[in-house]
């Protein structure tokens, strides 16, 4: 469903560029508003609960906000180690009546806009129940604009959510029934998600394996999560993380827990890179060879007059990646896969973009 709509793809990946540098709570909100998300975690048009016709709200954008999004499974310290209960196990952030609770409050949420069957008129949608806004042209507007919401649709119910440092978070119930109302239970909840104790170790901890090292040391976690602060500033996040001596020193070099593997679609990327490979594509106006379409492609002022354009094909059956295919939200790597065999028995360490089981496709 999402592949056909490329205007909203593109738009779902500049607003992640647009906020890389800003605060992590604009960015959830973003992604949280943004017509993509809703379709691929499918929290646009969902309704409230209805019990008379025995239907209940879609949980899946709230279970996933909470596990992958913010703040993990698990209560964690400043510095990534697990919280253990009295059980002496490890302390859940949520159960399944938290996910039901959450979930009414991403209740209400539909297209802000539509447009007429030539594609030409734009205007504000008001029809709660609308998915469709056809093929081409302006009639993907509604895709690239952030969703709004639909009072008649929201509940405004008492909601009972997760607990962080001992307190709960509760949503009280509002006899105001307006978007303002709606929008203000979102955002009551977002910088509830974004203050949480423990988001700031968990994202930190998954950013250092991304950029840096799949194997972070608990003080190195610390350090990036003091950085990430109330709102989350990905500024100093990523100051944090590329400055930090564990991400620059030379000694970490001999370490055998140091490190990531590169992904299959980035080997390939280097490869091509390597080679200076070109296609017979241009990127830009002019003429085209192969017979192919002349397009006007965005951006295209930002390259380089000879750019041309390479599309990788589908590759995923034979490097076991493809970019934009991730096989679920989980991505395509888990963040705390070890490898078994000799690797798992000399070191105790993870190999997190080793997950997917054929990293071998170059030596680069």
């Amino acid at each position: 469903m999402i592949r056909n709509r490329p205007q909203g793809l593109g738009s779902y990946w500049d607003t992640l560029a647009n906020e890389a540098f800003g605060s992590y709570k604009a960015l959830l909100k973003d992604v949280t508003l943004h017509p993509m998300m809703g379709v691929y975690l499918s929290h646009l048009i969902n309704k409230k609960a209805d019990e008379e016709a025995g239907t209940f709200p879609d949980e899946n954008y709230a279970r996933e906000v909470m596990q992958l999004f913010t703040f993990g499974l698990v209560h964690r310290n400043k510095d990534g180690s697990v919280v253990l209960g009295d059980d002496n196990l490890p302390l859940p952030t949520y159960d399944n009546e938290t996910i039901r609770n959450l979930a009414r409050v991403f209740t209400g949420l539909g297209l802000s806009y539509a447009a007429d069957s030539t594609g030409n008129s734009v205007y504000e949608n008001t029809n709660f129940n609308r998915s469709y806004c056809g093929p081409t042209g302006s009639l993907h507007y509604c895709w690239t604009q952030p969703m709004k919401f639909f009072p008649n649709y929201h509940d405004f119910d008492e909601k009972f959510l997760f607990v962080d440092n001992g307190d709960q978070v509760v949503i009280p119930e509002s006899a105001d029934i307006s978007v303002d109302q709606a929008m203000a239970e979102l955002n009551t909840v977002i910088e509830a998600l974004v203050e949480h104790n423990t988001t700031a170790p968990f994202i930190a901890r998954r950013l250092i394996q991304r950029f840096v090292t799949s194997n972070p040391s608990n003080a190195y976690i610390e350090k990036v999560s003091e950085a990430f602060g109330q709102d989350g500033d990905l500024i100093q996040v990523i100051k944090a993380i590329l400055l930090d001596p564990e991400a620059r020193s030379p000694s970490v070099v001999s370490s055998n827990t140091f490190g990531k593997f590169k992904e299959p679609i980035l080997q390939l990327t280097a490869v091509f890179r390597l080679f200076n490979a070109s296609s017979k594509i241009a990127l830009g106006e002019g003429d085209a060879d192969m017979g192919l379409i002349e397009t006007d492609y965005a951006n295209a002022d930002h390259f380089a007059p000879d750019a041309t354009f390479i599309k990788i094909g589908a590759v995923g059956q034979n490097i076991g990646q493809e970019a934009q295919a991730a096989p679920s939200v989980f991505n395509f790597f888990s963040p705390d896969y070890s490898p078994s065999g000799k690797l798992r028995v000399k070191v105790s360490w993870l190999g997190v973009n080793f997950d997917n089981r054929k990293s071998d496709l170059f030596n680069v």
